[in-house]
C-alpha cells in the first residue's frame, strides 16, 4: 500500500489511514445508515474509501460486525455506536496510547458538547432537524436529551444525521493527527 507522493498518512501494523474528505464521508455514512444502523456507518465511511482506493487489508476488515453497535451496542441503548465506531477507527489507525487516548476523549467531548445534528443531506425535500447538545456518549442518554430538548419522540433521522456528524468529526481528528505526525509535532 502506497499513498500518493506527498499523501498524509498513518501506518499501524499494515493498516494505513491515508486522510479523507470530511465531507464526503459524512455523506457516505448518512447513506450507509439505513437498515445498518449507526456503528456500522460511521466504520464503513472511513473503511469503505481505503478498501476502494487501496484493497487490502481494507477490504478484508469484517464490518458487519460493526453492526452490533447499533441502538447503543446491541439496542441496548449504552455506548452510542457512533462513538463506539469512531472509537474503534481511531484505535484502527493510532497506535500511541497517548494520542489515541487524546484523539478518543475529543470525539466524545465534542459529541456530549455540540448541538446535534449539523450533518443536512443535499437530497430534495430534506427537513430540517432541530438540534441539541448531545450531552452523553450514552445512546439513551442523548437521545433522553435531545427529546426533552426538542419535544419530539422520533430518532431515527436525528441519529442519521449525528452518524454523519461523527463520521465528519472521526475523520477531521485522524486527518489532523496525521498532519501532526507529517510535522513532528504529534506527542
Amino acid at each position: 500500500l502506497r499513498p500518493a507522493p506527498g499523501a498524509l498518512a498513518i501506518e499501524t501494523a499494515g493498516w494505513r489511514y491515508v486522510p479523507l474528505d470530511p465531507d464526503a464521508t459524512a455523506s457516505r455514512a448518512y447513506a450507509a445508515f439505513p437498515g445498518n444502523g449507526c456503528c456500522y456507518a460511521v466504520a464503513t465511511s472511513i473503511l469503505g474509501p481505503l478498501a476502494e482506493r487501496f484493497g487490502l487489508p481494507y477490504r478484508e476488515f469484517p464490518l458487519e460486525m460493526m453492526k452490533y453497535g447499533n441502538g447503543g451496542v446491541a439496542g441496548l441503548r449504552s455506548l452510542c455506536g457512533v462513538m463506539n465506531a469512531g472509537a474503534a477507527m481511531i484505535g484502527l489507525f493510532v497506535t500511541d496510547g497517548r494520542a489515541r487516548g487524546e484523539l478518543t476523549r475529543t470525539l466524545g467531548d465534542w459529541l456530549e458538547t455540540t448541538e446535534l445534528p449539523i450533518f443536512s443531506p443535499e437530497s430534495e425535500g430534506a427537513h430540517a432537524v432541530p438540534r441539541s447538545p448531545g450531552a452523553s456518549i450514552l445512546c439513551g442518554a442523548a437521545l433522553t436529551a435531545w427529546k426533552t430538548a426538542t419535544g419530539l419522540t422520533e430518532t431515527g433521522e436525528r441519529c442519521r444525521r449525528v452518524t454523519a456528524d461523527a463520521a465528519r468529526k472521526t475523520v477531521e481528528l485522524l486527518n489532523a493527527h496525521a498532519r501532526s505526525l507529517r510535522a513532528g509535532t504529534a506527542e
